[in-house]
């Protein structure tokens, strides 16, 4: 072989083997990028669950909070409950567009069928001359103790889901099919 010939020929290994590495890389850099998009993806579902879990709890809390003293309230304090009982039911909206957990969706179920039920007993109360017996007093306070407690199990139920996303490694999933190319 010609000397001229060993020189061509050792520029095109060196240019197939330059090919080859810079695939590779290539190959490696599109898979961090992936792997890289799934971690954002999934602390971004991870962070919109906490956001609703945090809403729902929070008018929650303010329902019970407005309710501490159901047997005289004002009526300023009627406008912020129904004001809290409308951002309870938005946040129960939201909470089940993002929370999977059959287990938190039905103790949020509760909370909600709860104070649905409270807020049509106390809404009788504004009719005029209406005087609760005291089997609807005590229903509204069985109701808020009951309330009180499925908020509980609730929270519990959304820390354990927060944990377990937390510590879980991401599951893998299939890759999301690219536009066809033309």
């Amino acid at each position: 072989m010609s000397e001229e010939k060993a020189v061509v020929l050792a520029a095109l290994i060196g240019a197939a083997a330059a090919i080859l590495v810079g695939g590779l890389a290539f190959a490696a850099a599109v898979r961090q990028v992936t792997k890289s998009a799934e971690i954002q993806r999934d602390q971004a579902f991870w962070q919109a669950q906490r956001d609703s879990y945090t809403q729902f709890i929070t008018a929650a809390h303010e329902c019970v909070r407005m309710l501490r003293h159901f047997e005289s309230i004002s009526e300023v304090e009627w406008e912020e409950i129904a004001k809290w009982h409308e951002k309870l039911s938005l946040s129960y909206s939201a909470l089940l567009l993002a929370v999977l957990d059959p287990e938190i969706r039905q103790n949020a179920h509760t909370v909600k069928n709860i104070f649905d039920r409270m807020k049509r007993l106390l809404d009788e109360r504004r009719t005029p001359g209406y005087v609760p017996s005291r089997e609807v007093l005590e229903t509204i306070r069985r109701e808020k103790d009951m309330v009180v407690n499925a908020i509980g199990e609730l929270r519990l139920a959304m820390l354990r889901d927060l944990h377990r996303a937390a510590v879980t490694p991401p599951r893998r999933r299939p890759p999301v099919p690219s536009s066809p190319r033309m």
